[in-house]
């Protein structure tokens, strides 16, 4: 009996042991316009992807991008997918906030002042977010396949920790630098170096369409609504 017991604490116990695991850390540097010094680049967001198969599963949660003085705050907000993001309205006008970015497209409607309204994001990848009333408004959202994933500090740096062994992508984006992409593959009880470095020279922040794909300078001005 005592040798049966013996076993299953045993057997127990080695369940119990987490599996081996990494730390990926790095660097990133964004150039910034011609002539000037370098981008700030916490606006950057570091996820893995193409995990092997059954590690990384999401772990979805609630998330709140605030609208107040006519902006999105924060701007820029890396969930896992599957997340549901609030959008609750602290001003004293209404807004219509809205995405026509593939899959996870949505059109929460007009509402005002301490009114709330939400949209979940099911798939993937990047999403932009504008006010169909305020054409300057604009927040991204970047959904993350795994639950690996890390904002870029103000001094460039970045850390995932618990990262599975194997080979995957761990890939970049940012507003101005766009997205890339390094390949790795992670042993056991790793710690990574990767560093990235994105050509932001060129961005220009291009004009988007309403909700309806017609530009914003086509409506009368200013609205019933501002």
């Amino acid at each position: 009996m005592s040798r049966i017991v013996g076993s299953l604490v045993l057997a127990a116990a080695a369940v119990m042991i987490p599996a081996a695991a990494a730390t990926i850390r790095g660097h990133v540097t964004i150039e910034g316009s011609s002539g000037r010094r370098p981008a700030d680049p916490s606006g950057a967001v570091v996820y893995l992807d193409h995990l092997p198969e059954g590690t990384g599963t999401p772990e979805p949660g609630r998330f709140t991008i605030d609208t107040k003085g006519k902006k999105f705050a924060p701007q820029i907000l890396a969930v896992p997918v599957g997340s549901t993001v609030s959008f609750p309205n602290s001003d004293t006008i209404v807004h219509n906030v809205f995405s026509a970015s593939g899959d996870n497209a949505f059109d929460l409607g007009l509402y005002g002042k301490n009114e709330s309204k939400s949209a979940t994001f099911r798939e993937p990848g990047l999403v932009r977010v504008y006010c169909n009333v305020h054409e300057k408004m604009v927040a991204f959202v970047v959904v993350c396949p795994s639950r690996y994933f890390a904002r870029v500090r103000d001094d460039g740096s970045f850390e995932i920790r618990d990262a599975p062994v194997g080979r995957y992508d761990v890939k970049i984006w940012d507003e101005r630098g766009g997205m890339q992409s390094s390949p790795v593959t992670v042993a056991e009880t790793d710690t990574l170096e990767i560093s990235f470095a994105l050509d932001g020279s060129k961005y220009r922040r291009e004009p988007h369409l309403d909700k309806n794909g017609k530009p914003y300078s086509d409506r009368a001005s200013p609205t019933e609504y501002e």
